[in-house]
């Protein structure tokens, strides 16, 4: 199995260097990948997720593109999923 690594809210916004409020922007316009519930009020992200979109913002691509890659990643997320509850 891969070695998986979530990386919690405050790392995020600190690594991007944006505010809570511009987090949430670009998570409801599909421009950041929705966070996975850790449990309470805890909340991460996959750290190949947030490498993805940083490369993808690095590259330079516009705003639909980083909503193709942001897309993508939701999309792989839910078959890794069905995947595993498959028995695959």
């Amino acid at each position: 199995m891969k070695n998986i690594s979530i990386r919690r809210k405050p790392d995020v916004l600190k690594q991007l260097g944006i505010s809570a409020t511009t987090l949430h922007t670009r998570i409801h316009s599909h421009k950041f990948p929705p966070p996975i519930n850790l449990g309470g009020r805890a909340v991460g992200w996959l750290s190949s997720e947030v490498e993805a979109v940083i490369a993808a913002m690095a590259a330079g691509g516009n705003d639909y593109k980083l909503e193709q890659v942001v897309d993508y990643l939701v999309e792989k997320r839910l078959a890794t999923l069905q995947g595993i509850i498959n028995g695959n």
